[in-house]
Formats: C-alpha cells, structure tokens, sequence
C-alpha cells in the first residue's frame, strides 16, 4: 500500500490543476473500465455531477487503465480522448492518473492527496452490491467511503436504444465494431463526441478484436 501511495504522490506533478483548484468539504466519484465510454456512463456521469453539486461536493471521474483483454481493448488514452475533446465534459474532473488502478486507489487519491474528509463513490445498480462490500470496512488510512448509486436498472438484453442510455453497454458497442456496422457504433457514444474521435476509437477497436 505505501508503493502504491508514493507512486500516487509522484504523479501529483500532473495535477496541479487540482490540487491548485478550491475544494468542498466532500467529493463524489466514478471509476470505471469504460471501453469504450458511452452514452449510458455520460447519463451516469451526469446524475453524479447533479448529485454532488445539490450536496455542495466536487465531482470526479477515474479511468481504469487496464486494457489487456477482449473487454478491455482500448488504450487508457484513447478513452481519456473522449472526454477531453467532448465540450459536454469540459466543466467534469476527469482525472488524468493511470497509477489509479482501482476504486481504493482512487479514495486514497482524494483523500490523501486532494485532502478531502468525506468520500462517495457513485455506482450504477449494477455494481451496487460489489461496492457496498469493497467499502463495507474503512480503508487501512480510516477513511469511510460511502456508496450512492444511481441511473436504474442497466438493460441486459434488447436492442441498443440512443433515446435510452440505460441500454447502451460498452459490450454493445464492442460488438458492433467488431461486426463493422459504424453507425450503430456511432449511436452509443457520449453525444457530443467529435465524428474524428469516434472514428478513431472504432478503428481502435477494431484493430485488436477483429
């Protein structure tokens, strides 16, 4: 845990950004593989900023870095892309740390390093019950980490509905890539997403499951 703690404190040079901005007594955050990110993480994503800012706390996203399998496929950087060139994002804490490698990790950051007190992680009804135990204890530092979760049910069978977020799963999205249909693909991004951008995680994609 101290490794990982010095790793976290050395990548700090890359975040003065935050460690500089004013903070609130709590912060709420997301971490997710999102591979690729979709519309249904940006109505997630939305649902936490709304929740944070009505309880007068900041707002985080963290990305997995893992990419080494077929549900992994892309590159930490490429999902960052989709954020970071989405003007829907631009007023979202996307952190940009690939030493946060799991939602502990990232507690740890906000609270050791960003200092705040009071910690949530928000999850989607699908991965409530795997956080309410990973946080069932506190962490080995004390912190509490407290689950809020959000955005309904996931659909886990029918067809992909853009007018729906709850239905668009990045296992849709890979699956439509690797099946060459780019407009269905096209339908599941977050919107607002740039066309040269979606193009490129597409290809991604497809370069290393097709």
């Amino acid at each position: 845990m101290l490794k990982i703690f010095d790793q976290l404190v050395e990548a700090v040079v890359n975040h003065n950004d935050l460690i500089s901005q004013p903070k609130k007594d709590s912060a709420y955050f997301i971490f997710g593989r999102m591979h690729p990110p979709t519309a249904g993480h940006q109505h997630l994503i939305n649902l936490g900023k709304e929740l944070a800012e009505k309880n007068d706390g900041d707002f985080y996203v963290f990305l997995s870095p893992s990419s080494k399998d077929k549900k992994s496929p892309l590159e930490y950087q490429s999902r960052l892309d989709v954020f970071r060139n989405n003007p829907n994002f631009k007023d979202i804490n996307i952190v940009d740390n690939d030493k946060v490698k799991t939602p502990q990790h990232a507690a740890g950051y906000l609270k050791n390093i960003l200092g705040y007190p009071v910690l949530h992680i928000i999850a989607g009804s699908d991965r409530a019950d795997y956080y309410r135990d990973t946080f069932s204890r506190p962490m080995r530092d004390g912190s509490k980490v407290n689950v809020e979760v959000l955005g309904g049910e996931r659909s886990l069978t029918g067809k992909q509905d853009p007018n729906d977020p709850s239905t668009i799963k990045g296992s849709k999205m890979r699956a439509a890539a690797i099946k060459g249909d780019f407009e269905e693909f096209k339908k599941g991004v977050p919107t607002g997403t740039p066309d040269e951008t979606i193009k490129s995680v597409y290809d991604k994609i497809r370069e290393k499951l097709v």
